[in-house]
């Protein structure tokens, strides 16, 4: 099996190099020539375009940051006129399940199978094969990948059909952004009777309180979590996109996650950060 890669920043880069150090054949592409540094004296290998690297693997896994993104390398780049029949795309870009299940049908009518795999996790993670793949697609189509996912992955659930792993990360994500906000309250408020933060917030970690923002996000964003709110706000969009105010639970959450995200935007303010 021969697997291309696109999108290889921080977690995608992580992921293609866990590939190539479990045997498997890889190749990737990037638009910005800086990303591919990080594969020099590795055995993967460096596609010239990103049809080329279509027209050479049977397996193409993108980790870009949008669907217009993705559209763009596999219709506009051409990854998709390299691709044959039967197949298959992997998206582990978080994208919302409009968008998967508009690419995945345009792909169909190619003969190109497409799994629905956005990640949970991040670099360390994938580094450590601690991710988590969440599955949406046919069944033999993630037996397929499966030997891929296992490269980087401590976990992959099939949850459904095409969109429901986007649905999954969507909602999953939007819970972990109420949770950092929560952090960040709760540790401001410990700080601000006089308690060390850093103890504070170990108390939390190894008590009730604790949760992946506690140990891994905050830590990483401190008190300025600019670089955070674009993401987030790409997240929440795609939350209103695939809900509305009938569907159970997410009215509340939806309105939690706002607040959240409007508190982010006005401490990166406060740092002097854009958002």
């Amino acid at each position: 099996m021969r697997i291309g890669f696109i999108g290889v920043g921080d977690l995608g880069g992580a992921m293609a190099l866990m590939i190539a150090r479990a045997g498997l054949d890889v190749t990737v592409w990037a638009r910005r020539s800086t990303s591919l540094d990080q594969f020099a004296g590795t055995s993967v290998g460096i596609a010239q375009s990103a049809r080329a690297l279509g027209a050479g693997v049977d397996v193409l896994c993108l980790c870009v940051f949008s669907a217009a993104d993705i559209e763009s390398v596999l219709f506009d780049q051409g990854a998709a006129d390299g691709l044959r029949p039967g197949s298959t795309v992997v998206v582990h870009s978080t994208i919302g399940p409009p968008a998967c299940e508009r690419i995945a049908r345009r792909l169909a009518g190619s003969g190109i199978d497409t799994l629905d795999a956005p990640i949970g996790g991040g670099p360390r993670h994938a580094r450590a094969q601690l991710l988590t793949v969440m599955a949406g697609g046919e069944a033999a189509v993630l037996d397929r990948v499966r030997p891929v996912f296992g490269a980087y992955a401590r976990s992959v659930h099939h949850l459904g059909g095409i969109g429901a792993g986007q649905r999954t990360k969507v909602v999953n994500n939007i819970t972990h952004l109420v949770n950092i906000d929560n952090a960040l309250r709760a540790l401001a408020v410990a700080e601000d009777g006089g308690i060390d933060r850093e103890e504070a917030r170990s108390v939390f970690l190894h008590s009730s309180a604790a949760s992946f923002a506690i140990d891994e996000t905050v830590p990483r964003l401190g008190d300025a979590p600019g670089h955070f709110v674009d993401l987030m706000r790409k997240e929440l969009d795609a939350f209103r996109r695939m809900t509305d105010a009938d569907t159970p639970g997410a009215p509340e959450l939806g309105a939690a996650a706002e607040e959240a995200l409007r508190h982010l935007e006005r401490r990166a303010a406060e740092q002097g950060e854009p958002a």
